[in-house]
């Protein structure tokens, strides 16, 4: 630490080390990747291996490979679908299966007028209707986040004036929580800036040392950005869309903390030498210690996620452990460097003088008196922690005690509509929905089938045991309707259906099938969450009676 101490207080080591961070910041930042290019959304990717929706999902990526992600086009008419209502969902239906509608969209399930009900697309009270529309590629993705903004500007366009009609289900939330989180870490990191700006500026009253933090920290953010993100794609490493705002939050935080332990030093030591070389090398000798155990703290506990289940938390471990470790090497270089380029100027306009010190020392020996450390706020404090240490380990004791009240009552909550204000669209879609169909519409929970030797799912034994199957869930309590194969049209429809309904529920190349279960309860809700277990047990049951293999039947989908 000696060492380093000297050479970034040299009058030459100053430049060269600030020549070099320069220099490297803007060819790696320039050059590599940064974490919010390399962002997944996806929530299997984050689970662990072995769960049942991360299986579920990689037998849906195998089996049914041209499925996309479902959006919902729901329309709603209080008083019941008229006729203008239907020739504009015709419209709608031509053109999401005409050449001008985005590319990415796979397939279209829309209800006819002459079905009415029956086509499981429209509300038991005719007031309610949706067209289903699966998008291929990632939800998360440009691409996708184009076509989805494409078919809400075409039926924002459409004359409806007795209907509301609103885009959501899955691929309409997923495209409004990315667009929402990418909003927040904009806003987080503004108002992240401006309150460590003014918290700085009110403890040194110098606006010079108050950007010195912001530009330090500003520089490694962009580095550790570009460093994280370049390993994370090296290693293969999923990151979620929390990892940058959580990453500005504890960067800031570590390094307004390395840089405050820095210049308050230096401060006192520029008091104490004339030289500004002298006391920036005694400032480091002195807490570069203190920076370098702060730090080497945090990458220890950082380390620590690599053993979580949940690898978001795992994907966490790096991107902390690169932020901070890039801080600190900062903290002990960059920052010791522009402070000794800056000089006494850095305190402007009360810069800390040689001379003060000295006359404030001669006044004290002058008087005969030690030099009090109780005359300062922080002194005083001190003070009286130790002189009564069991009063104040009491107190402190108790004002904590009295805050943690606040967790009675509390329960976690995984609603992803909630997150989201209520005037997204994807929450006003789900709102209409609800109005004529089970909240479960919103996005069903799909069951996974595997057959025998690539056996066709449609022939009359298989179909028996799909519909064995479909009829064992729906009485469950949590259910509201189960389609597949056997009943396209959900469990109170008609068995069979055309063959286009048919074909969404099995796998192209045979061998494979799919039931989709809609809840009674919003899919994100607790209560959905807490029947998925159930579901899990009576789907097996189910299963062996119909002639099946446990083993064969996997639960996936958003709320699994």
């Amino acid at each position: 630490m000696g060492v380093l101490a000297d050479f970034v207080s040299s009058p030459r080591g100053k430049w060269i080390t600030l020549l070099l961070w320069i220099v490297a910041g803007g060819l790696l930042i320039s050059q590599l990747p940064q974490l919010n290019d390399l962002t997944e959304n996806e929530a299997s990717l984050f689970l662990p291996a072995d769960a049942e929706s991360t299986r579920a999902a990689a037998f849906a990526n195998e089996w049914f490979p041209s499925s996309g992600t479902p959006t919902l086009i729901v329309v709603h008419e209080s008083g019941g679908l008229s006729r203008p209502t239907w020739a504009a969902v015709a419209e709608l239906e031509a053109w999401l299966t005409g050449p001008q509608s985005p590319h990415d969209v796979q397939q279209v399930l829309a209800p006819q007028s002459d079905q009415g009900p029956q086509s499981a697309l429209v509300s038991p009270d005719g007031t309610t209707l949706y067209l289903l529309v699966d998008i291929v590629g990632e939800a998360a993705e440009p691409e996708f986040r184009d076509a989805v903004a494409a078919i809400r500007e075409r039926t924002a366009r459409l004359d409806l004036p007795e209907a509301e009609i609103a885009v959501g289900g899955p691929g309409g939330l997923i495209v409004d929580l990315v667009s929402v989180f990418d909003s927040i870490d904009s806003l987080l990191l503004l108002v992240t800036v401006l309150l460590v700006l003014a918290l700085l500026i009110a403890i040194y009253r110098s606006p010079i040392v108050a950007l010195i933090p912001l530009l330090s920290v500003g520089l490694v953010f962009q580095l550790a950005g570009a460093v994280g993100g370049a390993i994370a794609e090296t290693i293969d490493l999923p990151l979620s869309g929390q990892a940058t705002g959580i990453m500005t939050v504890v960067l800031f935080g570590t390094g307004t903390d390395y840089v405050l332990f820095v210049s308050a030093r230096f401060r006192e030591e520029l008091g104490r030498h004339a030289d500004k070389h002298e006391a920036m090398r005694q400032t480091m000798r002195g807490v570069g210690g203190a920076v370098a155990s702060a730090g080497a703290t945090i990458l220890i506990a950082s380390a620590a996620l690599g053993f979580a289940t949940l690898r978001s938390y795992q994907s966490l471990g790096p991107v902390i452990a690169i932020a901070v470790g890039l801080m600190m090497l900062a903290a002990l270089t960059l920052v010791p460097a522009l402070l000794t380029i800056i000089g006494r100027r850095a305190y402007w306009p009360k810069q800390p003088r040689l001379q003060d010190a000295i006359a404030e020392a001669d006044q004290v020996r002058a008087a005969g008196q030690p030099n009090d450390w109780r005359s300062s706020v922080y002194g005083r404090i001190g003070s009286a922690v130790v002189e009564r240490p069991r009063r104040t380990l009491a107190a402190t004791t108790l004002a904590l005690g009295l805050l943690i009240l606040g967790l009675i009552g509390y329960r976690s909550n995984y609603d992803q509509l909630e997150s989201l204000p209520g005037d997204t669209e994807s929450v006003r879609s789900f709102e209409l929905l609800r109005r004529g169909f089970p909240p479960g519409e919103l996005s069903p929970t799909r069951v996974y089938v595997a057959l025998p030797s690539m056996a066709d799912p449609t022939s009359a034994g298989h179909l028996a045991q799909l519909d064995a199957l479909a009829l064992a869930l729906s009485e469950h309590d949590a259910v509201a309707s189960v389609a597949g194969p056997s009943r396209p049209f959900g469990i109170d429809g008609p068995r069979g259906g055309p063959s286009e309904a048919v074909t969404r529920f099995v796998a192209p190349e045979g061998g494979a099938a799919r039931l989709e279960v809609v809840l009674t309860e919003n899919p994100f809700s607790d209560a959905a969450l807490d029947a998925v277990p159930h579901l899990r047990t009576l789907a097996r049951q189910a299963a062996v009676s119909a002639g099946l293999h446990p083993s064969d039947v996997l639960i996936g989908g958003d709320t699994a």
